[in-house]
């Protein structure tokens, strides 16, 4: 049954780097466990994304704290700054998420989420309409789904869908669908402990029926899990 789950999951890894539809911020850098009561992860991630569209190029670094809540529940907030590469006199952009990570099974988690993207210049265009703006609200839902092939190496897939809002867009518009699929790789021999975790994904979302944006992402995370009673004993 495990190897059937392996095969399972390496083709879903296939599939998802060869139908490519994730900016850097989409990307998980997890696994799919929860992280029990009491407990606590940090996440740091580096990432580079190129957009499809106009080769427009994006850095960006952050941070992802969690809390177990619950056996099954961790709350997360996540910052993310970006660096936009563009000549422009102000190119840096600030992203924030918000998210509850639910355990259904051990090999798979749901995610809802929400997040707020603000840049200093409008560098999200709707190109049919010729307007933009500089931030936007976003809300949905991740699956992740990850599983051990082997005692140093935790491949997962994350299928993220939801909508996204612009906020000081001057015409009144229906949200956006967005969509991203991104596959990572868990490395270490002490994953409650600690992981190094490369991936690479795909993002797409759609203006309207003219206008589409696709982006290719890589990045790595590196995730420490501890406990907050035990790490700071030593110091009450």
């Amino acid at each position: 049954m495990r190897s059937l789950r392996n095969i399972l999951l390496l083709s879903l890894l296939v599939s998802a780097c060869m139908t490519s539809c994730v900016s850097m911020v989409n990307n998980t850098f997890e696994s799919s466990r929860t992280l029990g009561k009491g407990r606590m992860d940090v996440t740091a991630d580096f990432g580079r994304t190129i957009s499809h569209v106009d080769g427009g190029k994006l850095q960006n670094m952050g941070l992802r704290v969690g809390y177990g809540l619950k056996p099954k529940t961790d709350l997360r907030l996540r910052y993310e700054l970006l660096n936009l590469n563009r000549d422009i006199a102000n190119p840096w952009g600030h992203f924030v998420e918000a998210s509850a990570k639910l355990g259904l099974i051990q090999e798979i988690a749901v995610i809802p989420f929400a997040s707020f993207y603000l840049s200093p210049n409008r560098m999200f265009r709707d190109s049919n309409l010729g307007v933009s703006t500089n931030a936007y609200l976003s809300t949905g839902t991740s699956i992740l789904f990850s599983t051990r092939i082997s005692t140093y190496l935790e491949p997962a897939v994350n299928l993220k869908l939801g909508a996204y809002f612009p906020v000081n867009n001057p015409y009144f518009e229906p949200a956006y669908p967005l969509a991203a699929v991104d596959v990572s790789l868990g490395i270490s021999p002490r994953p409650d402990v600690w992981s190094v975790r490369p991936g690479v994904g795909l993002y797409f979302n759609e203006f309207n029926l003219f206008s589409r944006f696709l982006c290719f992402t890589a990045g790595v995370g590196v995730n420490y899990y501890f406990e907050p009673k035990k790490l700071f004993k030593g110091n009450c």
